[in-house]
């Protein structure tokens, strides 16, 4: 059995090691840019979204995200503040209104009248 030699092995394996962590970098890099990508789309199609009408009908997934259907079309709503204090400020025979190029959606509410925006998170 030889002794270790330092540099032996910087000179073996020095370059391996530093190709695998050059790999691993420039996957992270990538997985950031992919993340900020999707992210980006997610954002631009809420911002296209249009709709106005009475919501016909609402419910919940599973993981209780609210989702509205105005004629005949359902819209999740993940991405809107839709209770204050846990009860949901949307029900059914509600005016919604979601213009392009604008993030809130408007809301009429049946009973009172009352205006009120769900503010996009």
């Amino acid at each position: 059995m030889g002794k270790w030699n330092r540099a032996e092995f910087d000179r073996k394996y020095g370059q391996f090691y530093a190709g695998i962590w050059i790999l691993g970098l420039s996957f992270i890099i990538y997985l950031f840019f992919q993340i900020k990508k999707q992210i980006f789309h997610h954002r631009e199609d809420m911002l296209k979204l249009e709709f106005k009408g009475v919501v016909d009908s609402l419910g919940f997934t599973g993981n209780g995200i609210l989702v509205i259907k105005v004629n005949h079309k359902s819209y999740n709503l993940e991405d809107y503040t839709t209770k204050i204090n846990n009860t949901s400020i949307v029900e059914k025979g509600d005016s919604v209104i979601k213009n392009p190029d604008i993030y809130n959606i408007k809301l009429v509410n049946h009973q009172t009248g009352k205006i009120s925006e769900l503010r996009y998170k």
